[in-house]
């Protein structure tokens, strides 16, 4: 399951139970909207979420956050965005998931700088511990060149994932690779390889190209080493 859906799922349907036992409002619409959007029926869902946002609880923000989540898998991305931020407006800043999923639509509208914003805003929440807005946030760092401070986020996402990091080894691997660092390079990569069952395929030809640039004066190897987009 990719990085988005898993956060959709984990967030979509949390507060059913309380909806059930507190909203006694029409159809339940923040169920139905649940409900349509298990079935693909996003706009329907969308129609159900706003109803939900017009009332003024503690729902709201769950609401403007499942519309987002609506409008990115309609492709309507500016849309989601505006979601994704009065779901954290309402939250008071303090809403991961919605900032999580906040930087993943602004990173494929190539905001690279908002999305920063957005990954660090994740991880301020959830108190330095999420790692999955950490490994985004070392991707866009990376990006920019600041392999220092990339491979400190990637050290701290390890740190706080509490299972299996793949993609967070690999690309923490690449990192020490670039800096000359092969030993512990090769070491990360061997670790994502075994954390993967072997299946991480950049990790496997990481290891090849670190192996064999330990072995070689020549730097024009590193232009080959491959990140990951996906942390597991």
């Amino acid at each position: 399951m990719s990085t988005f859906k898993a956060y959709v799922f984990l967030s979509l349907f949390a507060f059913v139970g309380l909806v059930a036992a507190h909203a006694q409002s029409g159809d339940n619409a923040l169920e139905q909207g649940n409900r349509f959007f298990g079935l693909g029926q996003y706009e329907m869902a969308i129609a159900q979420y706003r109803v939900v946002a017009s009332w003024s609880h503690e729902y709201q923000p769950i609401a403007h956050f499942n519309m987002g989540v609506c409008y990115h898998q309609l492709g309507q991305l500016k849309e989601s965005v505006a979601s994704y931020r009065a779901a954290i407006h309402l939250k008071n800043g303090h809403y991961v998931k919605a900032s999580f999923a906040l930087g993943l639509v602004l990173n494929e509208l190539r905001d690279w700088k908002e999305a920063q914003i957005a990954f660090a805003q994740a991880v301020e929440a959830s108190g330095g511990r999420d790692a999955e807005a950490l490994f985004q946030w070392a991707l866009l760092l990376a990006r920019e060149g600041d392999q220092e401070t990339a491979a400190k986020k990637l050290r701290q996402a390890i740190k706080y994932t509490g299972k299996a990091f793949p993609g967070g080894h690999n690309n923490l691997g690449v990192l020490l690779a670039l800096r000359g660092r092969y030993d512990e390079a090769v070491s990360e990569f061997k670790l994502a390889l075994y954390q993967s069952n072997g299946q991480l395929t950049a990790a496997n030809e990481n290891l090849k190209l670190c192996r064999a640039l330990i072995n070689s004066s020549s730097r024009t190897l590193l232009a080959s080493l491959k990140t990951t987009t996906q942390a597991q």
